[in-house]
């Protein structure tokens, strides 16, 4: 027909191609659309993919996704399944949930935007400097992750059973449970990890494989309630160890459990539970803490820690030194509980 038009579909499409023309609306109605090549939407276009008769719309391509105008997802599923190389455009809208399936590689051209699951099991995914946000969960089964430089925001769980994953050169934020599972490969590239609470109460656990878990810099912070449970193997922290948000917490299945930092550790607020720190690297580590509950562990005898604040040993901590050298410089420390 002629532009401006609106078309409602009554079965599922399957083209080679799908261009939405200015003013033009497409209507899924809930029906499939699969295309072996691109999908534009060209300046006040319109695909409308909420739910209808046929349920949810799931929308495949082979090829890119230019959007100029308005893609409205509801809960639609977009899924990519390229054998080269698809762009995404995703313009000023939205996703609800998305799929990489396909052997090339998918490559942001703007930031992304999913308001529920991200899900990646084959070939790559491109960030592209560009900042990308997951309200619901990020699974990866397969295929490699490249955060590039942008700001990763990841509300839901973050679960690597496959694949390699590597973090972006800025800040990932990540609210809820954090899962790596061998053979899947986390890479920190010397970023920064922030775990928030997303403003809610939440006790979310960070499973590390058997062989641990290496991080660049890592906080803990929150707003309210959070509680940060390592399991399953130990974390190094290649810089420094942050914890704030005087409702933020740390602690671990075991108390043997360690997390070993190359930096400082700098907990003004908050507490660190039944865990062991320790240090590593040939340098001065500065060291605040306000509650501590753990066992704190010197054995390199290169490291030197130095208090940056009055430091007390609760509960059952333990405070060992076997090499290595404790500044207190002008301030106290005591134990309430524990051994020396």
């Amino acid at each position: 027909g002629t532009s401006p038009d609106t078309v409602t579909l009554t079965t599922d499409m399957v083209a080679d191609n799908l261009t939405i023309n200015a003013g033009d609306f497409l209507i899924t109605d809930g029906y499939e659309i699969t295309l072996t090549d691109f999908l534009t939407i060209q300046n006040t276009g319109t695909l409308d993919a909420t739910n209808g008769t046929d349920g949810d719309s799931t929308i495949t391509l082979g090829g890119n996704w230019t959007n100029s105008g308005i893609f409205t997802a509801d809960t639609s599923t977009v899924i990519f399944d390229g054998a080269g190389t698809q762009t995404l455009n995703s313009g000023a809208s939205s996703f609800y949930d998305v799929t990489h399936s396909g052997t090339g590689t998918l490559q942001l051209i703007n930031e992304l935007t999913v308001s529920n699951d991200f899900t990646l099991t084959n070939g790559a995914l491109a960030a592209n400097g560009w900042n990308m946000t997951v309200n619901g969960a990020f699974f990866q089964t397969g295929g490699s992750f490249d955060g590039s430089s942008g700001v990763l925001d990841f509300n839901g769980n973050v679960s690597l059973s496959g694949g390699t994953f590597t973090s972006t050169s800025g800040t990932l934020f990540m609210s809820r449970d954090f899962t790596v599972v061998a053979p899947a490969a986390f890479f920190h590239n010397n970023g920064t990890v922030v775990l928030d609470g997303g403003g809610t109460t939440y006790t979310s656990y960070i499973t590390v494989p058997a062989a641990g878990l290496s991080f660049n810099n890592l906080s803990i912070t929150a707003v309210s309630g959070i509680s940060k449970f390592i399991q399953n193997g130990d974390v190094e922290v290649l810089g420094d160890l942050t914890i704030t948000g005087v409702t933020s917490s740390l602690s671990a299945d075991s108390a043997a459990r360690r997390v070993t930092v190359y930096g400082d550790y700098y907990q003004p607020e908050g507490a660190f539970g039944i865990l062991t720190l320790s240090f590593a690297g040939d340098t001065t580590h500065a060291f605040t803490s306000i509650s501590f509950a753990g066992n704190l562990v010197l054995d390199n005898p290169d490291e030197i820690v130095s208090l940056n604040a009055y430091f007390s040993i609760d509960g059952v901590g333990n405070f060992e030194i076997s090499e290595g050298t404790f500044r207190a410089e002008s301030y106290g420390f005591r134990f309430n509980g524990g051994t020396f």
